[in-house]
């Protein structure tokens, strides 16, 4: 009876101590969503709100992000200036971006977390046979990352060869030719135990050379690393959101509703990345398989709608869609319901980005509203950011910086708002 009750003890403390998420506590903010994005060079989602340092929400403070009353996720703040923030989110499970002109609620989180996965019950039996015939098999060109105790007795990293074998100092050759990661750390670790008492051996791969993936079409190209169309090697187990990151992403022009996936087995998924993107908890992030071809479209021509985001001392702060034949800075501003009073029109600031990297242009669109200049034409993805006129230049400088933190994040929802 007696082992009995601390059984039960055990187990409700386990289902106490299941959660993924950090508890929220005290009063939440409300805030207004004004822009969510992906950055496909940093996997990040990105949000940017209407609520900056006058309503408390200081660069590096973390949150506990809610909207219709759901939990979403952990919004850190990467930048603060008058009216608006800029920060990530970290989804928890099953998770979705809040959309433009969401309002979202963001509490100050519990410092205790939760654990995320119960532990085993004591005394749980392991058929260990069956555990080490399952997961990945190791094949040629495969990097593995090795743990051992004693430590530094073996390289931390080893390749298989073509021949399927590795060679490893105290072990000497191994085949490892139709083993998993589970079945041959046992090997290793009985050939190590010759030398050493009670040895541990632990193998993961880092990478699957053996395992690889075609894609083609319309993506992103990069001058700083790998990307493009290619044949890849898969790194882990990959799912879709992450691949297109790590090889940098979709070109603007694509098609992202209509996405195709081929396997080996003839087999075709059709990819919607638009639901994906805004959603990497989703079901249909799958994981990536050896032999997947993947062809990415393009869209047939590009629509005439330029998107932009209009910032600071303006009516209403958010994301505009406009005619490519009326996109100009004064049709933008009345779009947003005018300037305050106390907006600084002669030295309104364009953030932009052109392919090459990100610049700014100050704009007087005072002269422009008398008609002493003719307007100003803006890209799809401008950022408009209408200062105060007490700001000062180091201010200004640092709403750049902010900015140019959700600028990578345009195109991307610009194609999932066209779609």
């Amino acid at each position: 009876m007696y082992r009995l009750g601390i059984r039960t003890i055990i187990v409700l403390a386990l289902i106490i101590n299941i959660c993924a998420r950090p508890v929220s506590a005290g009063p939440a903010l409300e805030a207004r969503v004004l822009h969510s994005g992906f950055r496909a060079d940093t996997g990040a989602f990105v949000l940017l709100l209407d609520r900056g340092t006058d309503g408390g929400m200081e660069q590096g403070a973390k949150y506990i992000l809610s909207a219709n009353g759901k939990e979403e996720g952990t919004f850190n703040v990467t930048g603060a200036m008058p009216g608006s923030v800029v920060g990530t989110l970290d989804p928890f499970a099953g998770a979705k971006l809040p959309a433009v002109g969401a309002v979202v609620a963001l509490a100050v989180p519990d410092k205790a977390e939760k654990i995320e996965t119960p532990a085993p019950e004591p005394g749980a039996a392991i058929n260990s046979n069956s555990i080490l015939a399952e997961g990945y098999k190791v094949g040629p060109g495969d990097i593995l990352k090795l743990k051992t105790y004693p430590a530094d007795k073996l390289p931390g990293e080893t390749i298989v060869r073509p021949d399927m074998t590795i060679s490893l100092p105290f072990v000497g050759i191994v085949n490892v030719a139709d083993m998993t990661i589970f079945q041959l750390a046992d090997k290793i670790q009985k050939l190590m135990a010759r030398d050493f008492k009670n040895p541990w051996v632990e193998v993961s791969v880092s990478e699957y050379h053996s395992m690889k993936v075609r894609i083609y079409g319309s993506l992103a190209t990069s001058i700083w690393r790998v990307s493009g169309a290619g044949e890849y090697a898969l790194k882990e187990n990959t799912r879709l959101i992450e691949f297109f990151t790590s090889i940098g992403g979709l070109d603007k022009d694509a098609d992202i509703s209509n996405i195709k996936l081929f396997r080996k087995d003839g087999a075709e998924i059709p990819i919607d990345f638009a639901e994906i993107g805004g959603n990497p908890a989703s079901e249909k992030n799958i994981f990536l398989q050896n032999g997947d071809v993947i062809y990415v479209p393009a869209l047939a021509a590009r629509k005439t709608t330029v998107r932009v985001i209009a910032l600071g001392k303006i009516n209403k702060q958010g994301a505009y869609l406009m005619d490519q034949d009326r996109s100009g800075l004064v049709e933008a501003i009345t779009k947003s319901g005018g300037v305050l009073a106390e907006a600084a029109l002669d030295r309104v600031q364009i953030l932009r980005s052109d392919g090459n990297g990100q610049k700014t242009e100050i704009v007087n669109a005072s002269r422009i509203i008398a008609g002493e200049a003719p307007d100003f034409a803006l890209h799809d993805g401008d950022i408009i950011y209408v200062p105060q006129r007490s700001e000062k230049k180091g201010a200004l400088d640092r709403v750049n910086n902010v900015l140019k933190d959700v600028l990578p994040t345009i195109n991307f929802m610009y194609l999932i708002t066209r779609m």
